[in-house]
């Protein structure tokens, strides 16, 4: 579409009306029993090496690439290292992984989320002042994360106490509890925010504590859960679908751009995008081999499952839109190329795994794999 061609979005608006409910919804959904079981992995693959990858291989790109510049390479790598499970649940409908491997993946995709985009916002700001500190980045990184956390779980629990009142009362028409649902996101990001927090950390603990009132409530308000239940169902699929949307529309003109470029831009940002997924790939190998707690056997067929469970998706195209087009009042030129990177990521992190994780899970006997297929479809009432 011709008027689309040219189409932008504020990075702020983007943040604040996509990134943000589309957290909260994944927070709001998440186990709270698996989640506690498997801490201690949790945060070794969402903060741990989260920060691992960005130092590592952002020094690795600025080095091999030197027309990207230090901040801007940890900027790139951090969008990069949030990860989507639900592109891998997509292959574990014919090639199913175990419970335990899929709770891990869901669960780190929600925390690393917020950390990667931490981690951009600071490596970001850094591009944009020119004054880069690694201690104080760090410290910076280590306040805005628990901060944000903190604060999100006190406004969540706030507001879940508000709801259970109005449920009390006998106020619990669907359009107000929904409603309330709809802007408590919108409401926690913008607190958090404004006190220098993180806002995409503080909806994710909101959400979280949200889960908490769902399932204390799930036989008391059978009515409410389903209409919250398909209404949510519905903006995630509005909002992350509105992502690719974005990318068709403003991939096209990133291509030109590279093509119009310099001889080679193109080849060469690509180029870059295929290093970056084959150097992030074997540092969450090592990572997944060494440091994660997955038992005794088969734990370097783990390792790899983890590698291919650290796919791409629609966070990392948000944050590659999220970057800004002006610069301390000038053009920002990098811009275009970065997010075809990023999109290269995306791309590999979603080809690979279906080309090789049938490879790697164990075979299935067809009657078990029924089972499989259907088993997450049924409703648990326990």
């Amino acid at each position: 579409m011709p008027s689309l061609r040219n189409f932008t979005l504020d990075p702020s608006v983007f943040s604040f009306a996509i990134i943000a409910p589309l957290l909260f919804n994944e927070g709001q959904n998440a186990s709270r029993i698996q989640i506690g079981r498997s801490l201690t992995n949790i945060v070794s693959l969402a903060v741990g090496l989260v920060l691992v990858s960005v130092i590592i291989l952002g020094f690795g790109v600025h080095a091999l690439f030197p027309i990207i510049p230090l901040s801007l390479a940890f900027a790139l790598i951090a969008i990069v290292t949030p990860t989507d499970a639900s592109a891998v649940s997509a292959v574990a409908q014919t090639n199913p992984l175990s419970d335990s491997q899929m709770q891990l993946l869901s669960n780190e995709s929600l925390f690393n989320d917020a950390a990667g985009i931490v981690a951009f916002d600071l490596a970001l700001t850094a591009y944009v002042s020119g004054q880069f500190s690694p201690t104080d980045t760090l410290l910076d990184f280590l306040f805005v994360f628990f901060g944000g956390i903190l604060v999100g779980a006190v406004l969540g629990m706030l507001i879940v106490n508000l709801r259970a009142w109005l449920i009390h009362i006998g106020d619990d028409e669907p359009l107000i509890m929904v409603g309330i649902q709809l802007l408590t996101p919108l409401l926690v990001y913008f607190l958090a925010e404004e006190l220098g927090l993180s806002g995409i950390l503080a909806v994710v603990a909101s959400g979280i504590a949200q889960g908490v009132e769902r399932d204390r409530l799930r036989l008391t308000s059978a009515r409410m859960q389903i209409v919250s239940a398909n209404v949510w169902e519905m903006v995630a699929a509005i909002l992350s679908g509105l992502v690719f949307v974005l990318l068709g529309l403003s991939l096209p003109n990133v291509i030109v751009s590279a093509l119009r470029g310099q001889a080679g831009l193109f080849s060469l940002l690509v180029g870059i995008g295929i290093f970056i997924y084959a150097a992030k790939s074997l540092v969450r190998l090592l990572w997944s081999r060494t440091l994660l707690r997955t038992g005794k056997k088969h734990r370097w067929r783990n390792a790899v499952i983890m590698m291919l469970g650290g796919a791409n998706g629609t966070i990392t195209l948000s944050l590659a839109f999220s970057m800004p087009q002006i610069v301390n009042g000038h053009s920002f030129p990098l811009r275009q190329g970065l997010i075809l990177i990023a999109a290269t990521v995306i791309l590999l992190s979603l080809i690979v795994p279906v080309l090789v994780l049938p490879f790697c899970v164990p075979k299935q006997p067809k009657r078990n794999r029924q089972y499989v297929l259907v088993a997450p479809n049924v409703i648990s009432w326990h």
